[in-house]
């Protein structure tokens, strides 16, 4: 349980962190999830190599390399969606969005991961996910504007991550699947 408030915790301050930075101090989005992406392989890097779980030249192969390659190109690609559509987007509707992902990655998981089939979590997700949807019904009448759109893409993305990368840890530690995600998902970042 404190694992949860935890990441919770560090999820919020990370949006709060994101929104301010890119929206009220005018950072380039481009620029920040450079210095971020490279913070944040440099960190992982560290946390592995203290770890001593660096994986063997079997991980880039066949499958699992094609799941490794799979998720450099969402990760790229949601990080990149998402600083953008933070920086036109205010905070409330953007917190909605954000909001679904956890909901989205749970349907991805019903649909391409069959052990994780549980009514228990599927049922309050489905009342989340409704109560999400209807909020926003109530707000705006269903519409979505481009960057809440954007958004929208983004948080699909991070949930098909999600997916990918519960695969890939059966062949990689946590901590070096992060890294050299970060890594790898570097070069691919519009300066």
């Amino acid at each position: 349980m404190l694992y949860a408030f935890l990441a919770t915790f560090i999820s919020a301050v990370s949006l709060v962190a994101h929104k301010f930075t890119l929206s009220n101090l005018k950072v380039n989005s481009r620029v920040f999830n450079l210095v971020v992406f490279i913070f944040l392989a440099g960190t992982a890097l560290i946390w592995a190599y203290f770890n001593n779980t660096f994986p063997d030249k079997s991980f880039f192969e066949g499958f699992s390399l094609l799941l490794f390659v799979a998720v450099v190109f969402i990760a790229f690609a949601w990080n990149a969606l998402f600083s953008y559509a933070l920086q036109k987007e205010q905070m409330p509707e953007a917190e909605i969005i954000i909001a679904l992902s956890p909901i989205l990655t749970i349907m991805l998981a019903l649909m391409f991961l069959p052990e994780e089939r549980n009514l228990a979590i599927l049922i309050p997700a489905f009342i989340a996910g409704a109560a999400l949807v209807w909020a926003n019904i109530g707000k705006h009448h269903f519409y979505f504007s481009r960057s809440e759109q954007i958004l929208l893409i983004a948080v699909l993305g991070i949930a098909t991550e999600t997916i990918l990368i519960k695969h890939l840890l059966s062949f990689i530690a946590a901590e070096a699947l992060y890294a050299l995600r970060c890594f790898f998902t570097l070069p691919f970042l519009p300066y």
